[in-house]
């Protein structure tokens, strides 16, 4: 904990908000499954025009995602998943097909 965190008052913010904090070459964590933020990414998906180069982390997603589905040419954002859900595989084959790095897979060795 920072010096002086302590008195710090929790706040919200508001997903409109806490997309417009993200800034191009910024890594974004989407987490994994059903634990997705699912306003956050209609939100920085609105923003796609004023970033570049932000990359994502995540692990199966189960719904589409705003920001993928709003940028299909990867100029503003790249998905890297720690394992694929079928909609992530879907759509790395349909971009390698087309040679546009939009989703990645990241190589994980689980022994």
């Amino acid at each position: 904990m920072r010096p002086g965190s302590e008195t710090r008052q929790a706040r919200h913010v508001s997903p409109a908000e806490a997309a417009a904090l993200v800034r191009s070459g910024d890594w974004v964590e989407y987490g994994s499954t059903l634990v997705q933020p699912e306003a956050f990414d209609r939100a920085l998906a609105a923003r796609r025009e004023q970033v570049r180069d932000v990359k994502f982390r995540s692990c199966i997603s189960l719904r589409p995602r705003a920001v993928l589905e709003a940028d299909p040419t990867a100029a503003h954002f790249e998905w890297y998943s720690w394992h694929f859900s079928a909609y992530e595989r879907r759509l790395a084959d349909a971009r390698r097909a087309a040679d546009a790095g939009l989703v990645h897979y990241i190589p994980t060795n689980l022994n």
